[in-house]
């Protein structure tokens, strides 16, 4: 195995790095290293830094500002991770690096520093919605599992401020006659200056308020939303809290805090006041955490009023057998794997409440989708799952989270129940609600559900709601976290194709150019045939190239240039016609005139055309239609200002739609479309994140996507981009090669990679042209000064070893010399890259482009 040229393995690295030798002493720094103290406000030059010791170079928190950190690294001592944050030059921007040190044989070490500042933040964001996720499956569970008032109560409010969802929370129940609200508990956590937790506090109950009492008729904000059940804010002042140098909290002056009360509500019923407090700033946050756990809140109000149901049936006879049962339907749905297994749990449901009414039927109706699924034993009920459209009782109940109670068949009637139910002489039948469905109870005899009976159903209902709620949750956690994994896969795969493509381009270039030669050497057409199928398969294995280094590029921002749609249209259409179903009709329609641009990313803007296209293929194969068929349109639309999206201008716009035959989407999952992770695709063949990754590309390019869609009808998506128009005289992009003529000048090719020199300088020779070669910026330095009277043009690689090809750009501008520079780059870039540069090819070219491109640089009139 050949030795690793570490020289050039620094070199090309694209992250900021620092080459030091045994004794700490800086050899070199990368451009991206000096662009990276430069954010930081640092006034450093490659220059100034070279022969200094790495300590004396950094800031003081740096972990390499250690003498002793670094010495020890270079002496052999393994290093756990090094991580540095760091403040931009304008005060406000915030960049976390993590440090890697790679020792060389030789001695001494590369340093690389990974900005991980998004990904940090990525991890915290899931590291928090896993906890409020926990913590909102451990309050689902203590609801599930008690029916304890006291327990509730001080469970609920102490999980939710510990998994950190809330600084501080209060509780305060209405009593069940409704005249006044009282304080129950009260949790605190420790805040910093800003009056955000502390993280690690301990949670502490705050018993100043417990037991206050508040008529509902005070004008309070804690009776006032008991009476009136809308959410009420408070601002005001409060102390602010630091570390001092003895690492003791004191007060530093105040701040604004916002206090938020909202209420647990049954129906139209409050239930529960619940009360908590942030900074101001903070105040958006907090009332996204109390939307996102509404459904919590009226389970919790549901748990209050059982509790207290429970609490009148423990009085009575039927108190243990009531508990005995729910444990046992507690039990039952814990054994859940599958819908399907809801049977069991309604047999159980169907034992225990005929004990407390003699030949009842029994029955749950879960409502997904505007859709009730119905599980049910006894008279006029199937035992088989029903899915059929929600029966008014049920619609009924779920609105008011109240008991809908028919007494009797004259009742049932008008309540709209079944003709079933009548046709098996049910003579009382009554819903109890739960979060997602209703327990139906029906019996033979009139008014068979006295008070006592009807409380006890209540409980049933209740652990019904949280154990289908906790099953549910559960299922949506694993989804996510599958989605997760799979997401980290992709993020893998981008990385590697990214690491892997600009060598791969560079032997496609030896093969394309070697090929072009072997074109040139030949009049046999049959070996010219073969030699032409070998080179489209080279072109096609640089287009793979090119569109794997699309996905790699994913999540980095783009370089932005007038960009022709057509372009990205022909390369997608490309992609489609060769890899989709040869059965979908892919229909291309054109409204646009060859003078429209737009300012964007070209690879960027074709992933958001790629990814629609994708979502569309996959609607019409899982929907089957007679023939599958996706449409794809450009076209210019003027917009006014209620037609653009949020905060954009009305103009000229680029619309670019895709649409498909498939079976469209329901508003519900319409709203949730570009939501991260949310997918409707099997697990392991969408992540979730194409669209909400579309979405922020087209914000980027300060355009914005639009879906429109109804179950049934496909789907229809629209990318929406501002529109330019090419002056008349605007030189145009060549678009295709052309037989040239060579010339006699002189050219000198300067790339390290010896079967890319040899190739280009077999093609310019063969066109007339005198070639020097230099195997790195060096060495082309030094050529080019010996024959800078001869040398009309440089092609330049833009990734070497010792010196990269943007800095013998640099060098070269600053001797101020005429000669034309025409850049070749491996990977995907854009001329306004190389300041300084004539021009810039993209790896592998033919012999014809490369021809053409060097005689039209040098035909260039000077300006």
């Amino acid at each position: 195995m050949p030795p690793i040229d570490y020289p050039s393995v620094f070199s090309s690295l694209p992250m900021p790095a620092t080459l030091v030798d045994g004794e700490g002493t800086v050899v070199d720094i990368n451009e991206a290293c000096v662009r990276s103290m430069h954010r930081q406000g640092h006034d450093t030059t490659r220059e100034s830094c070279l022969g200094r010791r790495i300590w004396e170079t950094v800031s003081d928190g740096d972990p390499l500002s250690s003498r002793e950190v670094v010495l020890g690294f270079l002496s052999g001592q393994s290093l756990p991770p090094l991580h540095h944050r760091s403040t931009g030059a304008d005060g406000d921007t915030s960049t976390l690096h993590e440090i890697s040190v790679t020792a060389l044989p030789q001695g001494g070490a590369i340093i690389v520093r990974e900005e991980i500042t998004e990904r940090e933040a990525q991890a915290e964001r899931l590291q928090e919605t896993s906890r409020f996720l926990q913590a909102y499956a451990s309050v689902g569970r203590m609801v599930l599992e008690s029916l304890d008032l006291e327990e509730i109560l001080d469970a609920m409010p102490r999980e939710l401020v510990q998994a950190g969802v809330f600084r501080s929370l209060m509780i305060a129940v209405v009593d069940e006659q409704r005249s006044f609200v009282e304080v129950q508990r009260s949790f605190v956590r420790e805040v910093d200056e800003h009056g955000r937790i502390i993280p690690g506090s301990a949670i502490r109950p705050n018993g100043n308020m417990n037991g206050r009492r508040f008529l509902l008729t005070e004008d309070n904000p804690t009776p006032t939303v008991a009476r009136t059940g809308e959410i009420v804010l408070e601002r005001g002042e409060e102390p602010r809290r630091a570390t001092t140098n003895d690492e003791s909290m004191a007060h530093v002056g105040t701040r604004i805090r916002v206090s938020i009360f909202f209420p647990v509500k049954a129906g139209d019923h409050v239930i529960a006041v619940l009360a908590t407090a942030a900074a101001a700033e903070d105040q958006d946050q907090l009332l996204a955490h109390i939307r996102a756990m509404r459904p919590l809140l009226d389970q919790a109000a549901i748990a209050i009023q059982h509790a207290r149901f429970y609490a009148r049936i423990r009085a009575s006879e039927a108190a243990a057998r009531v508990r005995l049962g729910v444990e046992r339907v507690r039990n039952s749905i814990l054994q859940m794997e599958r819908d399907s297994d809801w049977t069991r749990v309604v047999t159980t449901l169907a034992e225990e409440i005929g004990g407390l009414v003699e030949g009842a039927g029994c029955g749950l109706n879960l409502v997904r989708d505007d859709q009730v699924y119905s599980y049910s034993i006894g008279p006029g009920l199937s035992e088989s799952m029903q899915d059929s459209p929600i029966p008014a009782p049920v619609t009924e109940a779920l609105r008011t989270q109240d008991a809908i109670y028919r007494r009797d068949q004259s009742q049932m009637r008008r309540s709209g129940d079944l003709p079933v139910l009548f046709e098996a002489d049910i003579r009382s039948v009554i819903d109890i609600p739960f979060s997602t469905g209703t327990l139906a109870i029906n019996s033979q005899r009139e008014d068979a559900f006295p008070p006592e009976i009807i409380d006890a159903l209540w409980l049933y209902a209740t652990t019904i709601g949280e154990g289908h709620r906790r099953l549910e949750d559960l299922r949506a956690l694993a989804v996510k976290e599958r989605q997760l994994q799979q997401a980290q896969k992709m993020e893998a795969v981008g990385q590697l194709t990214a690491g892997v493509a600009h060598n791969f381009n560079n032997l496609l270039q030896a093969m394309v150019g070697e090929l072009d030669l072997a074109m040139l050497e030949t009049e046999r057409s049959e070996a010219n045939e073969l030699i032409e199928g070998a080179l489209d398969a080279a072109r096609r294995a640089a287009h793979l190239v090119h569109q794997l280094l699309l996905y790699s590029r994913q999540n980095q921002p783009g370089d932005l240039a007038s960009t022709d749609p057509l372009h990205i249209l022909n390369d997608v259409e490309a992609i489609c016609r060769r890899t989709f179903d040869r059965r979908i009709d892919l229909d291309i329609h054109l409204d646009i005139d060859a003078d429209i641009r737009v300012i964007g990313d070209p690879m960027q803007l074709e992933q958001v055309l790629l990814n629609l296209c994708i979502n569309a293929r996959d609607a019409v194969e899982e929907a089957e239609p007679a023939q599958p068929r996706i449409g794809i349109l450009l076209e210019k639309v003027q917009l006014d200002g209620t037609q653009t999206s949020d905060g954009i201008d009305p103009g000229h716009f680029l619309r670019m739609e895709v649409s498909d035959n498939g079976a469209g989407m329901d508003e519900k999952t319409r709203s949730r479309i570009f939501d991260p992770f949310f997918t409707t695709k099997a697990v392991g063949r969408g992540t979730g994140l194409g669209l909400s990754t579309a979405l922020a590309i087209m914000q980027d390019h300060g355009g914005w996507l639009r879906c429109d869609s109804e179950a049934g009808q496909g789907a229809r998506f629209s990318a929406y981009l501002p529109m330019t128009i090419v002056e008349a005289d605007e030189p145009m992009a060549q678009t295709q090669d052309t037989d040239v003529d060579g010339g006699q000048e002189t050219i000198l090719i300067i790339d390290d990679e010896e079967m890319v020199r040899t190739t280009a300088s077999r093609m310019l020779k063969r066109r007339g042209y005198a070639v020097l070669e230099a195997e790195d910026g060096q060495s082309g330095l030094e050529t080019y000064r010996a024959h800078r009277d001869d040398i009309r043009l440089i092609l330049l690689d833009h990734s070497m070893p010792r010196m990269s090809g943007r800095e013998v750009l640099a060098q070269l501008r600053a001797e101020d010399t005429p000669v034309r520079i025409v850049i070749i780059t491996g990977v995907p870039a854009g001329l306004e890259d190389f300041e300084g540069a004539d021009d810039l090819m993209e790896k592998p070219f033919s012999l014809k482009s490369l021809v053409g491109r060097v005689r039209e640089v040098l035909d260039r009139p000077r300006p």
